[in-house]
């Protein structure tokens, strides 16, 4: 199952980060299909995770973020 929207990929890391602790891919996906959204893949939920322990509060996609990271960038702009 893959990522059909961006607008699926942003709802889901804005419902990922509304929680504490953050709900699960099922909540999420329910949440999403609810409004008429497409699911987000397990590898978006877990880039989600990566997103927060890389300390960022807003999205950016996960190839932009393995860049980052590979080259060293701390940068969360």
């Amino acid at each position: 199952m893959g990522n059909r929207t961006p607008a699926a990929t942003l709802h889901g890391w804005s419902e990922y980060r509304a929680a504490v602790p953050p709900p699960s891919l099922d909540e999420i996906n329910e949440h999403l299909q609810s409004r008429g959204l497409d699911c987000v893949s397990p590898r978006t939920y877990d880039h989600y995770g990566r997103l927060v322990r890389h300390g960022y509060d807003h999205y950016i996609p996960i190839n932009e973020l393995d860049m980052r990271v590979k080259l060293g960038r701390h940068d969360h702009n």
